[in-house]
């Protein structure tokens, strides 16, 4: 804390030589730049500091993550950028850079809380080869300083990469589209790729690049369309005839309908009434088995049952013999003489 006062006091003593504002949106980013002086042959060290904290870059030449805040120190171009993520109302004010420890920059960056035109972020969900647009207004005050708009990508690193920074009316870039509007500008993206998923930002920037400021995040989400497949036939029948040239050929239809490739014969049917006449010989063929398996059943059916009724009629012609014997036995010589 101590720090940061002292350093805070050193940029007061030091005056100010330029100082601008930047208006940014809570949810948004800001970012800008601070630039070693002339006559510091190398600035080893920089040291951020604002009204609650300082802070101190220790990598150089690649961006360095401070939580919410990155860091890029270009050694070769000698200057230092500040990138502020996710605004919060504790961000906003001023900010000021310190080189080497003792030389403050003379630039001083004023980070203003944008209270109008704030918006939500904006999901947008397509279909790939299709064509979205989305608005993006801008607040009245970067309006009236013709700030420079941009429209840029972020990428793995949660840095925005620009797509389409533009001064003009209307520019485009590829499959991307920015027009002026009377709120602001819109931005067209056509034949939209799997690749154009992601986050995107819409923002305003000074026109020598010191600071970019974003104020509406667009989520861009690309379907794939269901593909549906079907089927290739392809049907050659033999022919006992020679070609005089090349078959001819066909350009496959735009539409996903089959392609059917058929060759014929000139003494042959078609092939359609070849393989119905297939078809209807393997079903005549399977009737007659079937019919012949059903007599065959019933004649072996009728068989056993004449077998088994001529059984029981001989068995109840001798059981009647056997009875009638029984009761009526044979007389004996001796009994007819009496």
């Amino acid at each position: 804390m101590m720090k940061s006062f002292f350093l805070l006091l050193l940029s007061v003593m030091a005056g100010c030589d330029h100082e601008y504002k930047v208006k940014g949106c809570r949810g948004g980013w800001n970012e800008f730049t601070c630039v070693c002086p002339q006559k510091q042959r190398t600035c080893q060290k920089i040291d951020v500091v604002n009204h609650i904290q300082t802070i101190t870059t220790t990598v150089k030449d690649e961006w360095e993550n401070k939580g919410r805040i990155f860091l890029y120190h270009n050694t070769t171009a000698k200057y230092l950028k500040v990138l502020i993520k996710q605004l919060k109302p504790k961000d906003f004010g001023k900010y000021r850079c310190i080189f080497n420890r003792y030389y403050v920059s003379s630039e001083e960056v004023e980070l203003e809380y944008e209270r109008k035109n704030c918006q939500t972020p904006l999901p947008v969900i397509v279909t790939r080869t299709d064509k979205v647009t989305f608005t993006c207004d801008m607040s009245e005050y970067h309006r009236q300083n013709d700030r420079v708009k941009f429209f840029c990508k972020e990428n793995d690193f949660f840095i925005c990469e620009e797509i389409l920074p533009t001064k003009l009316s209307q520019k485009s870039n590829r499959r991307f589209t920015v027009t002026d509007t009377n709120s602001g500008f819109s931005v067209s993206i056509s034949d939209v790729s799997s690749e154009d998923a992601g986050v995107y930002w819409c923002g305003v920037k000074s026109d020598q690049g010191k600071y970019r400021s974003a104020f509406r995040q667009i989520q861009l989400q690309v379907l794939t369309p269901p593909t549906t497949s079907t089927p290739l036939i392809t049907t050659s029948v033999a022919s006992d005839q020679t070609t005089t040239g090349p078959a001819e050929t066909h350009a496959p239809p735009t539409t996903s309908t089959p392609s059917i490739t058929t060759s014929v014969a000139s003494d042959q049917t078609t092939t359609g009434e070849t393989n119905a006449g297939s078809q209807l010989a393997a079903v005549t063929a399977t009737v007659v088995r079937v019919a012949a398996l059903v007599v065959v059943n019933i004649l072996i059916l009728f068989y056993t049952c004449s077998k088994i009724r001529r059984n029981r009629r001989e068995k109840q012609k001798s059981w009647d013999r056997g009875y009638a014997e029984v009761q009526d036995p044979p007389r004996r010589p001796s009994q007819e003489l009496q």
